[in-house]
C-alpha cells in the first residue's frame, strides 16, 4: 500500500520542479553558454532552431498592431530569435551579436527586453565592454535614427497616396480608415521619435576625442534626417487629421 504522505511529498516534489523550470529558460541559458564560449557554430544552430519553431499569431507582442503582410504597411511577421514571440518590424531590431571565423558578424534578431537582457549579459560576461558602452549607445542611437527615417520614407507617400485617393473618392474612406489611421500613428510616433532625440544633450557630453567626434556626427545626420523628412511627415499629418475629423 503506498503510503499516502510519501504520495503527496512527491507530487508536492514533482510541482516544485515544474515550478523551477519554468523559471529558466533554455534558450536564455543556451545563448548564454554561447557567449561563455564563444561559439559560433553553436550561435548557427541556435538561429537555425529558432526557424524551425514559429507561433501562430497576428498581432506584435508589444504594441499589439495586427502584423499580417499588407503591402502598403510593409508589415510583415518578425519573430525574436530569443523569446520567439512575434513582433512587427518597429518592435524588433537586427544587431551584430558575434563574429564568425572570418570575421564577419552573425545578427541576430532581438525584442527590446531580450535586446536589453542580452547587452546586460554581455557586460557581466566581459567587464571591460563597459568601456565601450558610450560607443554603443551612441551607435545605437545612430541605429534608431536611421531605421526611425527608413520607416518615414516607407510610410509618408503610401500614406499621402492613400489620403488622396480617399480625397478624390470617398466612397473608398471607409474601406481604407483603419489603414490610414496606423499609418498616421506610425509616422506621429516616428516624428515624435526625432524630436525628442533632437532634445537630447548628452552626445557630446563626453571628452574622448573619439567618442566626441561620433556625436557631432550624429547630430550633423539627425538634423539633415529631420530637415529631409519632418516638413512633409507634417504635411501628411495634417492631411489626414482634414481628411479623418474634419466636421
Amino acid at each position: 500500500m503506498i503510503d499516502p504522505v510519501k504520495r503527496d511529498l512527491t507530487n508536492l516534489f514533482l510541482e516544485k520542479r515544474e515550478m523551477a523550470k519554468e523559471e529558466i529558460d533554455p534558450r536564455k541559458d543556451w545563448l548564454k553558454r554561447i557567449l561563455l564560449n564563444n561559439n559560433t557554430n553553436d550561435l548557427r544552430m541556435f538561429l537555425k532552431a529558432s526557424e524551425l519553431k514559429t507561433k501562430e499569431g497576428d498581432y506584435c507582442m508589444t504594441c499589439k498592431s495586427n502584423v499580417k503582410q499588407l503591402l502598403y504597411l510593409h508589415t510583415k511577421k518578425n519573430y525574436c530569435h530569443l523569446c520567439e514571440e512575434i513582433f512587427c518590424a518597429y518592435c524588433v531590431k537586427s544587431i551584430d551579436f558575434m563574429k564568425d571565423e572570418k570575421e564577419k558578424y552573425i545578427k541576430i534578431r532581438l525584442c527590446r527586453n531580450c535586446f536589453i537582457y542580452i547587452n546586460e549579459l554581455k557586460y557581466i560576461i566581459n567587464p571591460n565592454l563597459s568601456v565601450d558602452r558610450k560607443a554603443i549607445d551612441l551607435q545605437n542611437s545612430f541605429n534608431d535614427i536611421s531605421n526611425c527615417y527608413t520607416n518615414l520614407c516607407s510610410n509618408v507617400p503610401q500614406l499621402n497616396g492613400l489620403v488622396l485617393l480617399c480625397e478624390n473618392n470617398k466612397e473608398f474612406l471607409d474601406s481604407f480608415k483603419s489603414e490610414i489611421k496606423q499609418l498616421e500613428e506610425k509616422i506621429q510616433h516616428d516624428v515624435d521619435f526625432l524630436n525628442i532625440m533632437k532634445k537630447k544633450n548628452n552626445f557630446l557630453s563626453d571628452n574622448t576625442l573619439i567618442l566626441n567626434k561620433m556625436g557631432k556626427n550624429l547630430l550633423l545626420y539627425l538634423k539633415i534626417i529631420r530637415n529631409k523628412i519632418i516638413p512633409s511627415s507634417i504635411e501628411v499629418l495634417n492631411k489626414t487629421k482634414e481628411l479623418l475629423y474634419k466636421k
